[in-house]
């Protein structure tokens, strides 16, 4: 909950993608059905951690991620720089009429995707993170196989969509 008591979507689950010919990403329609229907088509795109794209509700953005850029100490070198990059490398991106979002050319190149690659869209909780496939599937790989799952190479190459 945020101070307004606005309460944000949990995302759960992951959808292997493939990027379009113009650098575009479908959003699934059990995506789509976790947000309200005025939160659908406006996200804000950003870098994150693990070589994603971090893309949050516009809403989820203003509500939590915004106000923690408040923290961030200006005397500090390290935060000062921090804030610097996130903010350069925010983009403002509504949906199309088929639900794609356009990924900007700065953050494609930043995780290393191009146009016919395949991507997961994945979960961070309150917004979502888009990934090369090959990235995503060897930071689970560890994880399913200590918990007893198959030592295949790619662990969600049957996953849902």
């Amino acid at each position: 909950m945020t101070e307004n008591n606005q309460s944000f979507p949990k995302f759960t689950g992951h959808s292997r993608l493939t990027i379009d010919q113009k650098s575009r990403v479908s959003l699934p329609s059990n995506v789509r059905s976790c947000l309200p229907a005025d939160a659908q088509s406006r996200f804000m795109l950003n870098f994150g951690r693990e070589g994603c794209i971090e893309i949050h509700p516009m809403a989820e953005w203003k509500g939590v991620q915004m106000p923690k850029f408040s923290g961030y100490d200006e005397e500090k070198t390290e935060e000062r720089v921090e804030l610097l990059a996130r903010l350069a490398y925010c983009f403002d991106v509504e949906t199309d009429s088929a639900a794609r979002l356009l990924i900007p050319k700065p953050l494609m190149e930043y995780v290393g995707l191009g146009p016919g690659q395949e991507c997961v869209l994945t979960s961070g909780g309150t917004y979502l993170k888009l990934m090369r496939a090959k990235a995503f599937d060897d930071l689970v790989r560890p994880i399913l196989k200590a918990y007893g799952g198959s030592a295949n190479d790619e662990p969600t190459k049957n996953a849902e969509r």
